[in-house]
């Protein structure tokens, strides 16, 4: 696995300034994430170049993306969503699986996807 130490530095370098820019006595008060997300998009491959998300740096993405959905699933009380929020919930799910599902079948059948483009979004859908 490649190692791309400009890109772990840059991120490393992010994740120091961010939380101090929070403390920063200005009228803005924005959350960490916030900042982070920010410079993340200024840094990346599609403002400045600088960090690309590749070798260990991805990987680190995916493992902070899964630390992410494991500390909001942990935040959740099951007590409070039961009945109608769950109801409501599972519908709105349902409905935009059923959407997504039928809008790249139509666009298989109209050829603007090529099968293997279609089996991904099927499942990533």
């Amino acid at each position: 696995m490649e190692i791309n130490t400009s890109s772990l530095l840059l991120t490393a370098f992010i994740a120091v300034i961010a939380p101090l820019m929070c403390e920063l006595p200005i009228g803005l008060k924005l959350p960490m994430v916030v900042l982070e997300v920010i410079f993340g998009i200024i840094v990346g491959p599609h403002v400045l170049g600088w960090a690309k998300p590749e070798g260990m740096l991805a990987v680190l993405g995916q493992l902070g993306l899964i630390f992410l959905f494991f500390l909001a699933g942990m935040e959740i009380d099951v007590k409070s969503i039961r009945g109608t929020p769950l109801l409501k919930a599972s519908a709105g799910w349902a409905l935009s699986m059923v959407l997504a599902l039928a809008i790249a079948a139509c666009l298989y059948l109209f050829t603007l996807l090529s099968g293997e483009t279609f089996m991904v979004s099927v499942q990533v859908a």
